[in-house]
């Protein structure tokens, strides 16, 4: 059983996808086609909102660089906004936080454009 779920919404020139739930084996796979619709669709510019996961595992981060990966490679971007503390502890122990930029909040992310 899934336990993610995705909503969308239009912030100016960004899609914030707000993602609440785990991202793992099981999950990985929904949010990994959710942005590729996105990127390929809508929008070129995304704030992945994390406030909402609890927890992060290698399948969750390897969706997300792949998605970075895909926007930049469309000319876009994809930025990260409010990890948990268990999440960013992923973050940072993976060197993600390093490579993906990661802020504090929606308004953090989009004032740094």
């Amino acid at each position: 059983m899934l336990s993610l779920s995705l909503s969308t919404s239009r912030r100016g020139a960004y899609v914030v996808v707000e993602v609440t739930g785990d991202l793992d084996m099981s999950t990985a796979p929904a949010l990994r086609e959710e942005l590729l619709i996105i990127l390929w669709g809508e929008g070129r510019d995304i704030i992945l909102d994390l406030t909402g996961v609890g927890f992060a595992d290698s399948f969750g981060v390897h969706a997300v660089v792949a998605a970075h990966r895909w926007a930049r490679l469309r000319g876009g971007s994809l930025c990260l906004s409010s990890p948990s503390a268990q999440v960013g502890k992923v973050l940072r122990i993976t060197g993600i936080d390093q490579r993906i930029p990661t802020f504090p909040s929606i308004s953090a992310a989009m004032a740094a454009d």
